[in-house]
C-alpha cells in the first residue's frame, strides 16, 4: 500500500537531517530512502472497493488515558516534546506486541484524547518559536519527527492487519505532513548560518538536495492516496486529508526542485477536472488556490494551530 511508501520516503528525509545539521559523515553511505519494505502477496491481493463508507471499522479495544499513562505514555493533557514523542513510540511499540488493537484510536470514547495529543499540531509550536535557540529546537524537532514516523509505520502495520481504520491513517498522514513542514522551516533557518568555507558545507548541501527530492516523493505519494489508492478510504476521511494538504502544501511545494514543483502544480490543476475526484471538491480547488497563492508570495510560513 502507498502508506508504506509515504513512511519510507519520510524516513529518508529524516535520516538526512543530521547530515544537514551536523555536517558529519557522507550522505552517500545512507541506505536508499526509496527502498520499500517487502509487501506480502496478501497485501497486494486486497480487494478494491469504491467507498469504504459501509465497511465495518475495527472494534475499539483501546485503553483509557490513565491506563496509557501507567504504561509510561506521556500525559495527554499537555504538549509533547521530542523526548516525549520518543517515549511514546517506545511505549506504543511495546503495547503493539500484545496486539495492535490496543493502540489509541481517532475520536474513540476510550482513547480519543490520547490519539488527539499524539497527532496534535500544538506539539509543533515550540519548534517554530524563534525566540528559542535554533540549536535547541533543531535536534528536538528531528527527534520528534523521527519518532512520529516510526509511530506512523506502526499504525501502517496495524492497518494492514485491519486493527485500526482509515481515520487513524489519514490523521497520521496529516501529522507527517505537518512535521515535514516544521522540519523544512527549521532547515530554512539553519542553512544561512553555514559558512561556505566550512569543510562540511558540501556534505550538508548534498544532503539538503537529497532531502528536497524526498520531500517531492512524499508530496506525490500523498496525492496518489487521493487517486490510485482512494478505494482504501472513505470519502469523509479523504476530505480531511485534503484539508491537511491545504495547510501544508503551501509550505512544502515552494521548497520542491523546480521541475517537480511545476509537475505538481500541473497535477493539481488536472485533478480539478477529474470526474472521479468530484466528491473531494471544493477542497481540491481550495488546495490549488492556496498553493498558487504561496508561489506568488514566496515560501509560506508554517500555519499555527
Amino acid at each position: 500500500m502507498n502508506i508504506r511508501r509515504i513512511s519510507s520516503l519520510t524516513q529518508g528525509v529524516l535520516l538526512l537531517l543530521p547530515f544537514v545539521f551536523l555536517g558529519c559523515g557522507d550522505p552517500k553511505s545512507l541506505p536508499d530512502p526509496k527502498s520499500l519494505p517487502p509487501v506480502s502477496t496478501k497485501d497486494l491481493e486486497e480487494p478494491k472497493v469504491e467507498d469504504r463508507a459501509d465497511k465495518k471499522l475495527p472494534s475499539d479495544e483501546s485503553l483509557t488515558p490513565e491506563e496509557y499513562i501507567r504504561l509510561g505514555l506521556p500525559a495527554h493533557d499537555r504538549e509533547w516534546s521530542g523526548n516525549d514523542m520518543v517515549k511514546a513510540e517506545k511505549v506504543l511499540n511495546a503495547l503493539a506486541l500484545k496486539g495492535y488493537r490496543y493502540l489509541p484510536r481517532y475520536k474513540s470514547e476510550r482513547s480519543g484524547e490520547v490519539f488527539a495529543r499524539l497527532t496534535s499540531s500544538q506539539n509543533l509550536m515550540i519548534y517554530t518559536d524563534r525566540s528559542l535557540p535554533l540549536e535547541v529546537r533543531f535536534p528536538q524537532g528531528i527527534s520528534f519527527s523521527q519518532a512520529g514516523n516510526r509511530i506512523f509505520k506502526l499504525y501502517c502495520d496495524a492497518s494492514l492487519k485491519k486493527d485500526v481504520g482509515d481515520s487513524e491513517i489519514v490523521e497520521l498522514m496529516g501529522m507527517q505532513l505537518r512535521s515535514l513542514a516544521m522540519v523544512s522551516g527549521l532547515v530554512d533557518e539553519f542553512l544561512p548560518t553555514i559558512k561556505k568555507d566550512d569543510l562540511s558545507y558540501p556534505t550538508r548541501m548534498e544532503a539538503f538536495e537529497r532531502m528536497k527530492r524526498d520531500f517531492a516523493g512524499v508530496v506525490a505519494a500523498n496525492l496518489m492516496t487521493l487517486t490510485e489508492e482512494r478505494h482504501y478510504y472513505r470519502v469523509s476521511e479523504l476530505k480531511r486529508l485534503v484539508d491537511c494538504m491545504s495547510e501544508t502544501y503551501p509550505v512544502l511545494i515552494p521548497r520542491l526542485p523546480p521541475g517537480t514543483l511545476t509537475e505538481t502544480v500541473i497535477r493539481l490543476e488536472k485533478m480539478q477536472d477529474d470526474p472521479a475526484l468530484k466528491d473531494l471538491q471544493p477542497g481540491l480547488g481550495q488546495l490549488l488556490s492556496k498553493v498558487k497563492d504561496s508561489l506568488g508570495k514566496g515560501i509560506a510560513p508554517l500555519p499555527q494551530p
